[in-house]
């Protein structure tokens, strides 16, 4: 009779830790990946500061972000002067992110990434960031 009850004990514990979510460890191991971002979608904002005037904000646009496969995607960027539809291609190697277009073209580094939010980084005559947030 024991060991029944000890039996049914561990098999209740058991199935209990089986139940027991990872949300919070796998927001904070997605990967950065081709994979990761292929049919998804991406919207927020393009920030252009100074990189000589203490990062004085030059321009701030809005900005969406499609990614249709794992190298190709599209982007919508709306300036106060006009809006650009794009189509782009793009790799990624670590944290480095090639975007080869029009519209965002160059190597962009990842500072953050999980499965809701991603700021990308790009630095020419100017600093420009991305600060994304998943639609879907």
């Amino acid at each position: 009779m024991k060991t029944k009850i000890l039996s049914w004990v561990l098999l209740i514990s058991i199935s209990a830790f089986s139940f027991v979510s990872c949300d919070k460890e796998d927001k904070d191991n997605f990967v950065f990946s081709v994979e990761s971002l292929k049919q998804t979608t991406w919207e927020g904002t393009e920030l252009v500061t100074s990189v000589t005037d203490g990062e004085q904000v030059k321009e701030a646009n809005s900005v969406l972000i499609q990614f249709f496969t794992t190298n190709e995607g599209q982007c919508v960027l709306k300036t106060r002067y006009e809006t650009e539809v794009r189509e782009f291609n793009y790799v990624i190697e670590g944290k480095i992110m090639e975007i080869d277009g029009d519209v965002l073209n160059g190597k962009w580094t990842l500072l953050n990434f999980n499965k809701d939010k991603m700021i990308l980084v790009s630095y020419s005559l100017y600093k420009v960031t991305l600060t994304l947030s998943r639609v879907h």
